[in-house]
Parts: structure tokens; sequence; C-alpha cells
């Protein structure tokens, strides 16, 4: 699926397609605007082979223990919850973050 085609020109499109055939010259593209796309030519499409995908080795290592990356550690993603005795009032925590919008910053020079 090749999104967002609205927004580069002609000749950025045909550098990504030509960069992606490179990669996988059997991938259908299909491009699209807000990812708009007829349902049926992505789902029930019948174009996955697991018998080529595992020939692939980007496939193979996802496949192996230990190998995979996670995503959490080679960019950094953390989350945390929030649990607290008393209620938590979104409305004041948006107070709290606008009043922080509104402050300029110490080293601003403007």
């Amino acid at each position: 699926l090749l999104n967002k085609c609205d927004l580069i020109s002609e000749d950025e499109k045909n550098q990504v397609k030509r960069l992606i055939q490179t990669m996988n010259p059997t991938a259908q593209l299909i491009e699209s605007v807000h990812s708009a796309v007829p349902i049926d030519r992505v789902l029930g499409t019948g174009l996955f082979s697991m018998t080529d995908a595992e020939t692939h080795d980007g496939w193979l290592k996802e496949a192996r223990i230990g190998e995979h990356t996670p995503e959490t550690l080679e960019y950094g993603i953390s989350s945390f919850t929030y649990r607290a005795r008393k209620p938590f009032w979104p409305h004041k925590l948006n107070l709290v973050l606008e009043g922080m919008l509104d402050q300029t910053a110490p080293f601003d020079s403007s």
C-alpha cells in the first residue's frame, strides 16, 4: 500500500515505486490517499505464500528467538500505568498542560 500519494510529485512517487520493486519485485503496489482502498484489494487476495516468505532472510531473522530487537528497545518506547486511590481528573491535567504551553522557555531569546 503506497499511501499519501497526494503529498508527493509523480517523480517522487515513481522513485518510491522503483525502490519498493527493487526490494520486492513481486509486490503488488496499490496507490492510495488517506489509506482509502477497497477492502477486497488487501484482504482475501491469496497473494501471501508462507513458502515464499520463508525464503527471505528478514522473515527468518524475525522468526528466530533472540534475533529480533523489540521496538521498545530499538526506538526507546516506554509506557506506564497510572494508579491512585483518588480519581483522575483529565480536565485538571489539561489545565496544567495548557499552562505549561503558555509559559516561555527560560532559554527562549524572543
